[in-house]
């Protein structure tokens, strides 16, 4: 899709349920950086650094 590769797009945002330990977590992460191909990666790599940092944080 030629203007997704563009960064046409004004913001990445991704919600779902995980289930970790049998506890359910919603997560929900919402940015303005612009949709491509790269900053799918690294929105991804940041949900998983905060999702990883939960255990954490309790």
């Amino acid at each position: 899709m030629e203007s997704f590769e563009n960064g046409e797009y004004n913001a990445l945002c991704d919600a779902g349920i995980v289930v970790k330990d049998g506890r359910r977590y919603l997560v929900s992460v919402m940015s303005n950086i612009p949709y491509t191909t790269s900053n799918v990666e690294l929105f991804e790599n940041v949900i998983a650094a905060v999702f990883a940092a939960c255990g954490d944080l309790a």
